[in-house]
């Protein structure tokens, strides 16, 4: 049997990231690549109609019968987020039982602390009020 050929000008990219995800089919990236391209349009017009706020996490919690891997999710929100104002925030993913993913909270740097409602402080800077 004939190897197959490829078309010419055809190339294949090959990514090889830091930490990859723990799936097996390349399907399940790309679902998690496009939840973490929604979620990162809705963060940033969040923090838009605020003002302009400067997060360092986002919060998640994520069911263990929604049907996300949230290795897939972070790896995912870390290239999507690459080259956005969203670059270097991280997300912080709590399991929880149910079917939803939801975003729990948004944790904005120091100096932005004054300008975001309670709901959008971390707990550390809701503690010191």
């Amino acid at each position: 049997m004939a190897a197959p050929v490829r078309p010419r000008g055809v190339w294949i990219l090959q990514i090889r990231p830091r930490y990859p995800p723990r799936t097996e089919n390349l399907l399940d990236v790309m679902h998690e690549l496009s939840l973490a391209m929604s979620l990162l349009d809705g963060v940033q017009e969040e923090c838009t109609a605020r003002g302009g706020l400067r997060l360092r996490a986002i919060h998640l919690r994520i069911g263990s019968l929604a049907g996300v891997s949230a290795d897939a999710l972070s790896f995912a929100y870390e290239l999507a987020s690459a080259d956005t104002p969203l670059a270097g925030t991280r997300l912080v993913v709590e399991a929880a039982g149910s079917r939803e993913l939801e975003i729990i909270g948004l944790e904005v740097e120091d100096d932005d602390a004054t300008h975001a409602p309670p709901h959008h402080r971390s707990p550390a800077q809701s503690a010191a009020r």
